[in-house]
């Protein structure tokens, strides 16, 4: 079954060494996948923002805001910023009851038709206190709509000051900075989460890794895929073509199940010697009677070159003396790791150079 971009991105937030730039570009295209890019280790603390106000919450229905009952507590709503108003309240749907209903006693019921009677001669006193009893919960029940009807039209009234701008948020427009949006869609400065007039922005771009932090990646990804770490990352030339397309070693591993490192060896002569740099000999399968090995056809062969080491390719006296000059002529930037995959044969009257590949 073929994977789609979806299946890869999930995949990818499975994974806890998934890099924040590609937590980034997993959002960007699938919004929906938000609250699970934020729960991964390298979530960072913009993406997390972001998805706060513009990816729909897990299980949510379509009206914007959180289930009820809904268990966010890891990714918790932030407290609006002191100086700022908050969001405005949701208007409550057509038709809906003011105030809103409260949980209280229901009120006693009254005698049906052909109920018994007190007995004639009954004590005025048994009478007092059933009069005394319904006066009773009367109270209790004029009470407690009383307090309800007092905590509604209080909390409407705070409701309604807390959403008035102040001059300096009006002169600007705010409605609050990341306090979330109304019912109709409208976020903080205008835009909207899912609302049909809003439009969410991309989220900031990740601080670069340090070097520790990329070789830590690095070397975390080898013990994974059990691949030299000089070969981790993706690797793409200046110009990506039909002809000169990116490589990574976690995609041919995985279109080649049984392909191996067969052989890896620092400053190697392929064609001819090369200071500095490292050959690593990949074999597509296994062939039986290689002894480890295999042959010509089945081999892929690349040059590492660490930064700071130079790309000698068509200055060696082998070339300029055995061929009549090199193809294609490329520029190189010394001061990146570049990865180039070498041709297997050299038949031809022109020493043919495979493209430089950087580090991605």
């Amino acid at each position: 079954m073929t994977e789609t971009p979806r299946d890869s991105a999930q995949r990818a937030l499975a994974d806890p060494t998934t890099p924040a730039a590609e937590l980034m570009q997993i959002v960007s295209a699938h919004p929906d996948l938000g609250w699970a890019a934020a729960e991964h280790p390298n979530a960072y603390p913009a993406l997390v923002d972001w998805v706060r106000q513009y990816s729909p919450r897990p299980g949510a229905a379509e009206a914007p805001g959180p289930a009820a009952g809904a268990d966010h507590s890891s990714v918790s709503e932030p407290a609006p910023t002191p100086g700022t108003a908050a969001a405005p309240a949701a208007e409550p749907a057509a038709g809906a009851a003011h105030p809103p209903a409260t949980e209280t006693h229901p009120a006693a019921p009254a005698p049906t038709a052909g109920a018994a009677q007190p007995p004639a001669g009954s004590k005025p006193r048994s009478r007092g206190l059933l009069i005394g009893a319904i006066i009773a919960v009367a109270v209790v029940v004029l009470g407690g709509g009383a307090v309800a009807w007092s905590t509604w039209w209080s909390n409407t009234h705070n409701d309604t000051v807390a959403t008035q701008p102040d001059d300096e948020a009006a002169d600007d427009g705010a409605a609050g900075d990341d306090a979330g949006g109304d019912a109709d869609g409208e976020g903080a400065d205008g835009q909207g989460a899912d609302g049909a007039d809003g439009e969410a922005s991309d989220p900031e771009e990740p601080a670069e890794p340090t070097p520790d932090e990329r070789t830590d990646e690095l070397e975390a990804a080898a013990k994974r895929n059990g691949f030299p770490v000089e070969l981790q990352g993706d690797w793409c030339p200046d110009e990506v073509s039909e002809e000169t397309p990116c490589f990574s070693i976690e995609d041919w591993a995985s279109e080649n199940p049984d392909g191996f490192v067969a052989a890896m060896e620092d400053s190697p002569e392929v064609y001819f010697e090369r200071p500095g740099a490292t050959s690593i000999q990949l074999c597509y399968t296994d062939e039986e009677g290689m002894g480890g090995s295999c042959s010509t056809a089945a081999t892929m062969i690349l040059l590492y070159y660490p930064a700071g080491v130079p790309t000698n390719a068509c200055d060696d006296e082998y070339v300029t003396s055995g061929f009549e000059g090199c193809e294609p002529v490329y520029e190189y930037d010394d001061s990146r790791d570049r990865l180039i995959i070498v041709p297997n044969h050299q038949q031809s009257a022109v020493f043919y150079v495979g493209a430089p590949m950087y580090r991605q």
